[in-house]
């Protein structure tokens, strides 16, 4: 028995070293999404109920392995004190445990094939949205056809000018397992009968609903690679933790892979490309490089703007090429990899545009625009001003409630009716979504809900701790004329930065409604906020030391 436990550390050491012991995990993680779905979920009644299990016991269950995952991380951590081998690594996993049960507690909760809680199938509501075009697909496949308008052309409003790597994705994972619920019921459900769908079966219904697993598998990698991007950007110890713990309690991550469309699996590919690139800037492998440049390829195929974090990626390349032409070395060996990058890149990424161009006649960079002026989530901008709407934080309209309101009144120039400051709406839907969650009485939206003005508070206290750390690095930085700072690591987060701002201001401009005032349109903002907030204050020199020294670890800002 000794030799037998002798092994099994050894072999259990071993594993932990190896490079594939995520996978691992992400196996058991899989395996753990079809024990809880198949044995807890059912299918949703429509509108009558937000949360889909079987019943009351699985619902309660549910609720049970929720607490019961926050039980086992604090007993896990009780164990690691008693034996003396804590780690501030033990704690990060501990958080990332707990969170991947909230995610799936809340994400489970929710009916797919609905639109409650702003799900974005919007079944029922208008034509050629998200879940129309999957089961479009299943019909006619990966090319399904847009509708045709009474001239003869193709109609491209809402959703089907969007990529579509996401829609069949979920569309072939839905039919793999239609394949195995045989015994089914071939009956028309009754709600979709009613609204033209009288193909959609029960049995369909819940190969649909498996579209769940799927989702959570997304956001696994979600925590998965904001984790080891944070820790590639040189954070570790008690600072890492922090940032584990930061990111984790954004509600944002729990709630983006149940928004049922292609936002999600997009910053899953984004922040894996980022995450490779960061790789292969320290190992300058080829084959880091092309597992960057097919994850931003695959990022933009599911939607085009997975193509912002390829700005902070180019700043990184950029400077690595410069350090390069300065040392005279290396530089034939960085431009051919470059080009093989690129050669990946640019066809995967930009082939569905060109070919939604020749076939339909889609404008490059369409987006649809959601309504007129008379919409009640229209925000007359002349009205509120500029500062007040696009530069001022904390204005009136945050203070008025905790949850993003996206529909006003029959009057849109009114302070009372509707969020107006896209700070306050990028906060509030970072935390709640587009939704108030006072409004439900039950389950995990309840729990968040009781809480949502500590939720608010805290990321509230958050962002001044943010600001008086920026503040006083800046002022460090010019007292001390800057003769001591890490431009590279300054400029790379001025990136993130400017790129979220830039883009999400410009598209707030572009289409002045609350509804396209979300979290979504700019996650980058996640880096250099909570990177300023952990990241160790103490400068550096500044020398001729090249990038990856200087980088390496990547704690000192300013």
């Amino acid at each position: 028995m000794p030799l037998f436990w002798d092994r099994a550390k050894a072999f259990y050491s071993s594993f932990k070293k190896s490079k594939w012991r995520y996978l691992v995990y992400f196996a058991l993680f899989v395996a753990y999404l079809y024990i809880y779905f198949f044995s807890l979920c059912g299918t949703p009644s429509w509108g009558d109920s937000l949360f889909a299990y079987k019943d009351e016991n699985g619902h309660l269950i549910a609720g049970w392995i929720m607490g019961g995952s926050a039980i086992l991380a604090v007993v896990y951590l009780v164990y690691k004190t008693a034996r003396r081998t804590i780690t501030f690594s033990s704690v990060s996993k501990a958080i990332i445990f707990v969170a991947l049960n909230a995610m799936i507690y809340y994400g489970f909760s929710v009916p797919v094939n609905s639109s409650v809680n702003k799900n974005d199938w919007w079944v029922g509501t208008h034509q050629g949205s998200h879940w129309e075009i999957v089961v479009h697909m299943w019909d006619e496949g990966p090319f399904a056809e847009p509708p045709v308008k009474f001239d003869g052309t193709y109609d491209i409003a809402n959703q089907y000018y969007q990529q579509k790597l996401w829609h069949y994705s979920v569309t072939l994972w839905a039919k793999f397992h239609y394949f195995f619920f045989g015994d089914a019921s071939s009956e028309s459900i009754p709600y979709f009968a009613n609204i033209g769908w009288s193909n959609f079966t029960y049995r369909m219904d819940l190969a649909f609903e498996t579209i769940k697993i799927f989702q959570a598998m997304i956001g696994f990698w979600l925590y998965f690679f904001t984790y080891k991007i944070f820790q590639r950007l040189g954070l570790k110890g008690w600072r890492l933790t922090l940032a584990t713990f930061l990111f984790c309690f954004l509600p944002f991550y729990a709630y983006i892979p149940f928004i049922y469309n292609n936002d999600a699996m997009s910053l899953m590919f984004a922040l894996m490309s980022l995450y490779f690139a960061l790789r292969y800037y320290r190992s300058e492998k080829l084959l880091d490089l092309i597992v960057a440049a097919v994850a931003m390829g695959l990022g933009m195929m599911s939607k085009i703007n997975a193509v912002l974090f390829a700005v902070p990626i180019a700043f990184v390349f950029l400077y690595d090429l410069i350090v390069k032409i300065k040392h005279k070395e290396g530089v034939k060996k960085f431009i051919f990899q470059m080009c093989v990058f690129a050669l990946i890149v640019f066809p995967l990424g930009l082939w569905y545009p060109i070919f939604e161009k020749t076939v339909y006649d889609e404008p490059f960079g369409y987006v649809l625009y959601p309504g007129d002026e008379y919409s009640s989530n229209y925000i007359d901008s002349s009205f509120f001003g500029i500062f007040g709407r696009y530069i001022g934080f904390f204005t009136s309209d945050f203070f008025t409630s905790p949850y993003k309101r996206d529909w006003g009144a029959t009057i849109p120039a009114s302070y009372d009716n509707l969020d107006f400051n896209i700070w306050t709406g990028l906060f509030k839907s970072a935390l709640f979504g587009d939704r108030g969650l006072d409004e439900w009485s039950e389950g995990p939206l309840s729990i968040v809900g009781k809480g949502a003005y500590f939720i608010q508070t805290f990321w509230l206290m958050a962002i001044l701790a943010f600001l008086i750390l920026l503040g006083s690095k800046l002022i460090a930085l010019i007292l001390n004329r800057f003769k001591k700072a890490n431009y590279a690591m300054a400029a790379l987060l001025a990136i993130f930065f400017l790129t979220a701002y830039i883009n999400y201001l410009a598209f707030c401009i572009g289409f002045p409604f609350t509804s396209t005032m979300h979290f979504r349109y700019a996650p980058m903002f996640i880096f250099p906020f909570i990177y300023v907030l952990c990241a160790k204050p103490s400068p550096i020199k500044k020398d001729d030391v090249p990038l990856k020294r200087q980088l390496e670890p990547i704690e000192r800002f300013l």
